[in-house]
């Protein structure tokens, strides 16, 4: 999950910037998110695996925001991108909750689990959905960056939004009007 959003922290902060310095950016951040995992399969240590991922998180979220009040004219279109946003970040945190809850609790949820049984099991394996809601995150983000650092309108980035899944293509819909992106 660190390396997914690794990918989208990227983006964000590579957006505008000069060939040569996004490569540069890119070698070095690969090496520090490889750095970073091979640490903690070594010494199966969380604290560094975890910061890392919180401080990309909270940095996207930050530099996200920044892009879609700088990027974006239409107040409609605006409103929609920061519902879009909420969203991810909602499920981004509750991602990160209920892989704590099962950091501190997971013995007892393993007995819950053998108790309950198949199928119904599956609902309190709250490590896996930690990875299923930080998947569905990401999605959102990736898919919202790639609108607000596109070279063309966001609204013609959205009319080709239908090929887009849920939950982003329901965070798009709305009234299309004639918003554009601010070129910098």
């Amino acid at each position: 999950m660190t390396l997914a959003t690794g990918i989208i922290f990227y983006r964000v902060m590579s957006f505008g910037r000069s060939p040569e310095s996004k490569r540069i950016f890119a070698y070095l951040l690969t090496f520090l998110l490889c750095a970073i995992a091979v640490y903690h399969c070594l010494v199966v240590e969380v604290a560094v695996h975890q910061g890392s991922f919180v401080l990309m998180v909270v940095i996207v979220g930050f530099r996200t925001a920044n892009l879609i009040k700088t990027r974006i004219k239409d107040e409609q279109v605006k409103a929609r991108m920061n519902r879009m946003a909420r969203s991810g970040s909602v499920t981004i945190f509750l991602a990160w909750v209920l892989w704590n809850v099962d950091n501190v609790i997971c013995s007892t949820l393993r007995s819950v689990r053998e108790s309950v049984g198949i199928p119904w099991g599956f609902l309190f394996e709250l490590h896996g959905w930690w990875h299923i809601l930080t998947a569905v995150a990401v999605y959102i983000y990736f898919v919202l960056i790639e609108h607000l650092t596109a070279e063309i309108p966001v609204e013609e980035s959205i009319e080709a939004s239908s090929v887009y899944a849920w939950p982003v293509l329901s965070s798009l819909k709305g009234k299309k009007s004639g918003s554009t992106v601010v070129h910098r």
